[in-house]
C-alpha cells in the first residue's frame, strides 16, 4: 500500500467497511452489493473542473484544478474571487477553504479566526514524517478549542511510532463559513494564499445547470483537495 495514501486515509478518519456475513453449515447470507457509481457529467472551466458522480442517492462533485503550477494556482485564486462575487449576489455567507501560504501555529489560527469572525468547520495541519513525506491531519473544533488537542497529540505520536519521527509544522488550511463582506479582507491577509469557494460554487452550478439530473432525496456534496499541497509543491 502506498504509504502516503495510507496515512491520509487514517488521519482523515475514513471508516473502512467490510462485507458482513453469517454462516451456517449450508447457507451464507451476504449483504446486498452497493449500487455502482454512475458518471453523470464533466464541467470544465479554464482554471478548474468538476465531475459529477451518482452513488445511490448521493451526487458527489469531484473538484480539481486544471493547472497546479504557481501560474495556475494564481489564476485559480483570481477565478475564485470572481466566483465568490457571483455567489455573493445570491447569499450572505460563503463556505470556503482558506489556504495559507505557509503553516501557522494554533495561536495564529485563533488570531486569523477572530480577526474576520470566521466560523471554523475543519482544520488541516501538516506533519512531516520520518521519511520526509507530508502527512495531512484533519481535525476540527472541540469545546472552546479550534482543534482537538488530544487527537493532534495522539496522531503525531502515532506517526512518530510508525516512521521514527514526526514534525508538526502547523495549520495549513481551514474550511470556514464567512460573511460575504469579509471575503476580500481574508484574501488580503498576509498569511492567506487564496480563499477557495469552488466546492460551494460547484454545488450551486450543478443545481442551476443540471437540475434534470437531480432526483428526490438526493444529497449533493463537493469534495477535493484544499489546495495547500500544490502551494507546497511550488515553494
Amino acid at each position: 500500500m502506498n504509504k502516503r495514501h495510507f496515512y491520509t486515509t487514517v488521519l482523515l478518519g475514513l471508516a473502512v467497511f467490510t462485507l458482513a456475513f453469517t454462516t451456517t453449515a449450508k447457507t451464507v447470507h451476504r449483504l446486498p452489493p452497493a449500487p455502482a457509481q454512475i458518471h453523470l457529467i464533466d464541467e470544465k472551466f479554464p482554471e478548474w473542473q468538476y465531475t459529477a458522480i451518482r452513488d445511490g442517492n448521493n451526487i458527489i462533485l469531484e473538484v480539481n484544478l486544471s493547472d497546479t503550477t504557481i501560474a495556475g494556482l494564481e489564476a485559480f485564486r483570481d477565478a475564485n474571487r470572481r466566483l465568490a462575487q457571483e455567489l455573493m449576489q445570491q447569499q450572505k455567507t460563503l463556505t470556503a477553504n482558506v489556504v495559507l501560504k505557509v503553516p501557522i501555529s494554533v495561536e495564529g489560527l485563533a488570531d486569523l479566526v477572530d480577526a474576520y469572525g470566521l466560523q471554523v468547520i475543519s482544520v488541516e495541519m501538516r506533519i512531516i514524517d520520518g521519511y520526509g513525506d507530508r502527512v495531512t491531519l484533519v481535525t476540527g473544533p472541540e469545546g472552546q478549542n479550534l482543534t482537538s488537542q488530544d487527537f493532534v497529540h495522539s496522531t503525531t505520536s502515532w506517526v512518530q511510532e510508525q516512521t521514527g519521527s514526526a514534525k508538526l509544522s502547523g495549520v495549513v488550511s481551514l474550511q470556514v463559513v464567512l460573511q460575504t463582506d469579509s471575503y476580500d479582507l481574508v484574501l488580503r491577509d498576509p498569511s492567506v494564499f487564496m480563499v477557495d469557494v469552488t466546492h460551494e460554487y460547484a454545488e450551486y452550478h450543478f443545481h442551476l445547470q443540471h437540475a434534470s439530473l437531480i432526483q428526490a432525496n438526493d444529497a449533493i456534496s463537493a469534495i477535493g483537495s484544499s489546495g495547500y499541497w500544490y502551494v507546497e509543491d511550488n515553494q
